[in-house]
């Protein structure tokens, strides 16, 4: 990408996971930039690599367990390599997370409120931790804050604890939220909902928001660029309407092809066959190969280089998907 200078740079990324002679490597030579205030969708099936990705850049992989290695990985210059002590000051503060599954990201024996106290303590000093947790709670939607502070994680609905969740994320005012596949388990009209608070969020604060999640529909509606994640690999990156609209990569044609649509009952939906290979045994050449229709044995020999397909848009494939006016 051009024209900007990036919030988050990330540069050939590789995660390894294991100990001692086994190890897998379930990311390997992922690049990304996300810039002030964009929202970038990173969407694959369960499996491709996303929230490992996420966490990588938060340090909330397990430590003696992991290894993170990149060429280049900055949040506004700032090196998140290694234990700096100033990426430390960045995670949770300027770079926030949500987490899939509120209930069991929150405390379940203390109160709602406290929970927003403790962040409101470590990454705002100098407010009042109460009247602050307060704000946050009216800031995304619930109301009365002082009755929601004093309720139990359970004793709230999916949609209400995820809000919790967010109002934690921005005790520390981000600048990069990233939001891991925020919607999940909550029913269509939640999602809704949370997805609109989002919007809202990032619009007010001026935010960058890397919304993860398997819902192409959720990233159409919501992002400005996407990025198709697959067996540890970008496949297929650019804007989202030129992604969605003319895809290149045999993959990302494949997920929307897998996409139910509103009066279109009656045509049958085709699924992708087989499934995301472990990362203990990624075939070789392109990753998506044996799955793929359009393989030769070039896929098979040779691990296909970047191209360009337009402004922005590039993928890594020997045989992209020709469309009329590409």
């Amino acid at each position: 990408m051009t024209g900007f200078a990036p919030l988050l740079s990330i540069r050939n990324l590789s995660i390894r996971f294991g100990a001692g002679s086994r190890w897998s490597c379930p990311v390997d030579g992922v690049s990304l930039d996300i810039a002030p205030g964009e929202v970038l969708a990173l969407v694959g099936e369960s499996g491709s690599g996303k929230s490992i990705t996420a966490l990588s850049m938060t340090g909330l992989l397990p430590e003696g367990t992991s290894e993170v290695a990149a060429d280049v990985m900055t949040f506004d210059g700032v090196s998140l390599l290694g234990d700096t002590l100033r990426g430390q000051a960045l995670r949770g503060r300027e770079i926030a997370y949500i987490f899939q599954d509120p209930l069991g990201s929150l405390n379940p024996v203390v109160r709602v409120g406290r929970q927003i106290e403790e962040a409101v303590r470590l990454h705002a000093p100098g407010t009042i931790p109460r009247e602050e947790a307060y704000g946050l709670l009216r800031r995304v939607g619930l109301e009365p804050a002082e009755q929601i502070a004093r309720a139990y994680p359970h004793e709230l609905s999916g949609g209400m604890q995820q809000r919790v969740m967010m109002a934690m994320a921005l005790a520390g005012k981000p600048r990069l939220l990233i939001a891991d596949e925020p919607t999940t388990a909550l029913d269509v009209t939640v999602q809704a909902k949370v997805m609109s608070l989002l919007g809202s969020l990032q619009q007010d604060l001026g935010m960058a928001i890397l919304l993860i999640t398997h819902n192409l529909g959720l990233a159409a509606g919501f992002a400005g660029r996407i990025a198709v994640m697959y067996a540890g690999r970008i496949v297929e990156a650019g804007p989202v309407e030129d992604v969605l609209t003319a895809p290149r990569h045999p993959y990302t044609q494949a997920l929307l092809q897998a996409v139910p649509r509103l009066g279109d009952g009656r045509r049958r939906r085709e699924g992708i066959p087989g499934r995301v290979p472990h990362p203990s045994c990624y075939p070789s050449g392109c990753r998506f190969h044996p799955r793929c229709s359009r393989a030769t044995q070039q896929c098979h020999d040779q691990t296909p280089p970047l191209q360009t397909f337009g402004a922005g848009h590039h993928g890594t494939c020997h045989h992209p998907v020709e469309h009329a006016h590409a």
